[in-house]
């Protein structure tokens, strides 16, 4: 009996959370903003030891991915907001 094993490189596993500066990095922004936004609560994060983890999840929502409305807080027509989906998700696909 014959066993096909793959192993993946680093580069193969998604990634489950960054790190405060990869994120600031990322988002155009500076750690100082996003360390902001997790003490204010608008950021869900974790410490691992002496880091400050930040859920892929977390940043997902956080940009709003999920919420189909403008800067405004207008609706978006299905077009605009697939667009606006597919933008965050160029940014975030980087990371992956």
């Amino acid at each position: 009996m014959e066993v096909n094993v793959r192993i993946h490189s680093v580069t193969d596993v998604e990634r489950l959370a960054l790190s405060v500066t990869e994120l600031a990095r990322t988002t155009g922004t500076c750690p100082g903003f996003v360390r902001q936004e997790i003490a204010r609560g608008a950021l869900k994060a974790a410490k691992v030891g002496s880091r400050v983890l930040i859920p892929v999840e977390a940043v997902r929502a956080w940009l709003g991915l999920g919420a189909p409305t403008s800067a405004r807080g207008r609706s978006l027509t299905a077009s605009a907001h697939t667009q606006q989906q597919s933008d965050i998700s160029g940014v975030l696909g980087d990371l992956e």
